[in-house]
């Protein structure tokens, strides 16, 4: 009635859900491979290498409530091809 209203792909809540199982798949999958590659070399820190990146933790103290926030993720390069090619997958749906 007002334009198009049929939809344009998932939503937000499918998308991160579908990019979170990526990510862990493909660590897990980066891991296994790494553990069949020699200890040392790029192919090997590529593969099964973890890089961390995150928030460091914050915290917030009010008069009556205090909280912290912040969050550390570990993915190696399997982890991330998986999720970047999860999420042309997705966008394309």
């Amino acid at each position: 009635m007002f334009g198009d209203d049929r939809r344009r792909g998932p939503g937000l809540g499918v998308t991160l859900g579908v990019l979170l199982l990526s990510g862990v798949l493909g660590t897990g999958l980066g891991q296994g491979i790494g553990s069949l590659l020699p200890g040392q070399g790029l192919l090997h820190d590529i593969i099964a290498g973890r890089q961390p990146f995150g928030m460091e933790p914050t915290r917030f103290d009010f008069w009556v409530l205090d909280f912290t926030f912040g969050f550390h993720v570990h993915i190696n390069g399997v982890g991330l091809l998986l999720m970047i090619l999860a999420l042309v997958v997705v966008r394309r749906a």
